[in-house]
C-alpha cells in the first residue's frame, strides 16, 4: 500500500507554528539528523485541506511517499521513484493533480508575501516614513524611521508597540491603520495564532 504525505523541515519554524502543526495532527519525525514533519493525504480534497495549512503558515510544501516499509522522503534524490509509485498506485491524473496543487500553493504563498511588501511601501509613501519589516523567531515588527531618526516599532503579533519620545501619536495612528492590521493578520495567520476565513 502506497501512502502519500506532505511535509517539510521543522528547524525553521517558530514554536507557535510547531504547536499549530501538533494540534492539527501532523507527524513529527527525525531523519538523517534533521527534524521534519508530515501529514498523510489520501485524496486531492485531503491534499487541498493540508495545503491550506502550508499556505497560511507560509511553508513551501514538499511530498514524500511510503511504499510498504520503505519511506522516500521529500529531500532525497528519489523523485522519479516517488512519482512512479504514486502514478502506479493512483494513476497519472492523481500525480499531476498533486504537483499542480503544490505549485498553486507555492504561488499563493509568494503572492501573499508580495502583497505585504506592497502594503509596506504604500504606507511608507503615504506617511513619508521609512518602514522596514523584521520577522524572526515568531516575532514580527514594523520598524519606523523618519529620515535617519528612529521613531519606534509596531509589534504585529503581540501589540507591544514602542515609540521614541515625541512619537507616541504617530505610532498609535499607524498601528490603527487598516493596512497595518492587514499585515498583522498575515503574520498572526503565518504563526498559526488565528484561523483563516
Amino acid at each position: 500500500m502506497v501512502k502519500t504525505y506532505l511535509g517539510n523541515y521543522l528547524e525553521s519554524l517558530s514554536e507557535s507554528q510547531i504547536e499549530f502543526l501538533a494540534e492539527n495532527k501532523f507527524i513529527f519525525y527525525e531523519r538523517n539528523g534533521i527534524n521534519r514533519f508530515r501529514k498523510e493525504f489520501k485524496s486531492i480534497d485531503d491534499l487541498k485541506n493540508i495545503l491550506k495549512s502550508f499556505i497560511n503558515l507560509s511553508i513551501i510544501p514538499a511530498y514524500c511517499v511510503e511504499d510498504e516499509k520503505i519511506f522516500y522522503d521529500f529531500d532525497e534524490d528519489n523523485i522519479y521513484i516517488r512519482n512512479y509509485l504514486i502514478e502506479d498506485a493512483y494513476g497519472k491524473d492523481f500525480l499531476l493533480d498533486i504537483l499542480s496543487e503544490m505549485v498553486s500553493a507555492k504561488d499563493e504563498i509568494e503572492k501573499r508575501f508580495i502583497q505585504v511588501n506592497e502594503i509596506i511601501k504604500e504606507l511608507s509613501d503615504d506617511f513619508i516614513l521609512g518602514i522596514n519589516l523584521w520577522y524572526k523567531y515568531g516575532y514580527s515588527r514594523l520598524y519606523i524611521s523618519e529620515g535617519t531618526e528612529k521613531v519606534g516599532f509596531i509589534d504585529l503579533i503581540n501589540n507591544n508597540n514602542f515609540a521614541e519620545a515625541g512619537y507616541d501619536n504617530l505610532i498609535e495612528e499607524l498601528s490603527k491603520d487598516e493596512r497595518v492590521k492587514k499585515i498583522s493578520g498575515y503574520f498572526l495567520l503565518k504563526e498559526g495564532l488565528i484561523k483563516s476565513n
